[in-house]
């Protein structure tokens, strides 16, 4: 290996990376390490070999701050930091490990497995308490050119691979395992960032497995989050596997999604522009709600979910919040089958050019799941509620659908 230097020879991980040439590798050998947490340079690889686990310290403190936020963020710490570099990649067959258990106070050891209530069908373990500050795992920061592929990448404390006002972002074949009872562990977030693509990984997160966002509030910068390729990956999680929104007022558009599989997760696909809540959308600095327009997801088969499908904006939010300007349009859901537990939705304010097509959903729902519910006319953010019917579509005037087959039983 060329321009190479070795960790085993330096005392820090850091240390290590300053010591690597230009356009040169830093060689992690197989055995673990537990060495400090780096701020990665541009035109560097960091090269996992088989066998070789990086793990993050133990303390917060140890790990790199993020001040580029401009805002508070209480997970700005990072084990592995990209912050305005160029040319990096990180590869191998070996892992990078959070260390997230230390993090949270009342972790009990107990076994990372999916919990499905036996009386209602849903994925509710409850999550380990969710302390500030902890680190995320790897964030990347207005950096170009990056590079992730191959690597196993587990247990984050919190967001695990988090990039925000990147460019030209390629995360390929990875696998990414967390303890489905850790809070806030993300898998992929992609915040603000331009011309993505995420191939082939598997990724079984504690939170969302992918994550769209647009926090220009906490970018410093209207930059839209556009130009996604998202293709051939299997999705587990905790709550989304694929969520596009939740914060952010800027623009999240031009995307394709194609032939990935979604297994045991609470929602499978989940869009929302705006958040109900006051006090939440002023921690997050939404002013004015995501903008999220031109998507396409073709090719998607769903297993074991709760609830399929849910495009949520403006609903419940209240008539005293006029500025909002948050949008869901220009949306097809193509050449799906899907297997839950619970209905979907689809509508809310401006929420417009949705066309379903090819798709064949079947909704087992347990007896008990709702027994004795009031039925609702529009579920919670979280898409909590008894809706009658196994689609609930509100609001929507253009609404096509083509070829769509939906049945329902009660198991």
């Amino acid at each position: 290996m060329k321009n190479a230097v070795d960790l085993k020879d330096f005392s820090s991980l850091q240390e290590a990376v300053d010591a690597v040439p230009e356009f040169g590798t830093l060689f992690v050998p197989p055995g673990k390490w537990a060495c400090g947490s780096a701020k990665l340079k541009s035109n560097m690889t960091l090269f996992l070999a088989k066998g070789a686990e990086l793990i993050a310290p133990a303390s917060v403190e140890e790990h790199i701050d993020n001040t580029g936020f401009q805002r508070k963020i209480g997970i700005s710490r990072c084990f592995i930091g990209l912050f305005n570099v160029q040319n990096v990649t990180i590869e191998g067959e070996g892992t990078l490990n959070g260390n997230g258990h230390v993090f949270w106070p009342d972790y009990d050891g107990a076994p990372n497995s999916v919990y499905r209530d036996p009386e209602n069908g849903f994925f509710s373990p409850g999550v380990y308490k969710s302390v500030f500050p902890r680190p995320s795992l790897l964030i990347a920061f207005k950096s170009e050119n990056i590079v992730i592929r191959n690597i196993r990448i587990q247990e984050s404390a919190s967001y695990t691979v988090w990039c925000m006002g990147c460019r030209n972002l390629r995360i390929d074949s990875i696998e990414l395992v967390n303890i489905r009872r850790g809070p806030n562990s993300d898998g992929l977030d992609i915040d603000c960032c331009q011309d993505v693509w995420i191939t082939d990984c598997r990724l079984d997160a504690g939170d969302d497995s992918i994550a769209l966002k647009s926090d220009i509030d906490a970018l410093g910068e209207n930059m839209p989050c556009e130009r996604i390729h998202i293709s051939g990956n299997t999705l587990s999680s905790h709550c989304c596997a694929i969520r596009l929104g939740y914060e952010g007022d800027g623009f999240i558009r031009d995307v394709i999604m194609t032939n990935n599989i979604i297994h045991d997760a609470n929602i499978g696909l989940d869009m929302l522009a705006n958040l109900p809540e006051v006090e939440r959308m002023e921690t997050f600095g939404i002013r004015k709600g995501a903008k999220i327009e031109n998507i396409i997801v073709r090719g998607m088969v769903m297993r074991n979910v709760r609830q399929a499908i849910k495009l949520w904006n403006w609903v419940n939010v209240p008539d005293t919040l006029p500025q909002l300007e948050g949008y869901i349009r220009n949306v097809l859901l193509a050449d799906m089958q899907i297997e839950a537990v619970d209905a979907s939705f689809i509508g809310g304010k401006s929420v417009s050019g949705i066309r379903l097509e090819n798709i064949r959903m079947h909704v087992a729902r347990f007896k008990n799941a709702y027994k004795d519910a009031e039925p609702v006319a529009l579920p919670t953010v979280w898409g909590r509620g008894y809706m009658k019917e196994p689609l609930t579509v509100y609001n929507i005037p253009d609404l096509e659908m083509v070829n769509v087959v939906i049945t329902e039983e009660y198991v």
